[in-house]
């Protein structure tokens, strides 16, 4: 189980990443740092590890194909300038299948959660 978790982990960080910086940047009226999209990301990266195992493999599975699956346009998510990720992360939203509609709903509260967190505690 460790193995499989650290593998999808490798794997996902980039789209977590990628997903995190799209929502933040919609979130602040002002300029995001990338110094706030890492911390942001590695936040919400540590709260995903945090959760039961079947609920984090879940997660991170999810960012993994999230990530992977925008090779239909070309490239992985993460490699998407910020309109095209925009387009994708809008295509899962809007995708018939629920558990995308709500990977994505997932990533639009926590990373916004998790940014205005880091920014209130500065």
């Amino acid at each position: 189980m460790r193995l499989l978790r650290k593998a999808l982990a490798h794997t996902a960080r980039p789209g977590l990443k990628g997903l995190v910086s799209c929502v933040i940047e919609r979130e602040s009226p002002t300029n995001v740092s990338a110094t706030e999209i890492e911390h942001t990301a590695s936040l919400l990266e540590e709260r995903i590890h945090g959760m039961p195992a079947h609920l984090s493999i879940g997660m991170l599975g999810l960012t993994s194909l999230f990530e992977l699956s925008a090779l239909v346009k070309g490239k992985r998510a993460s490699k998407l300038d910020t309109n095209e990720r925009r387009e994708w992360m809008k295509t899962w939203r809007e995708a018939p299948l629920g558990p995308a509609r709500d990977f994505i709903l997932f990533y639009d509260k926590m990373s916004a959660f998790a940014f205005h967190s880091l920014r209130e505690h500065q």
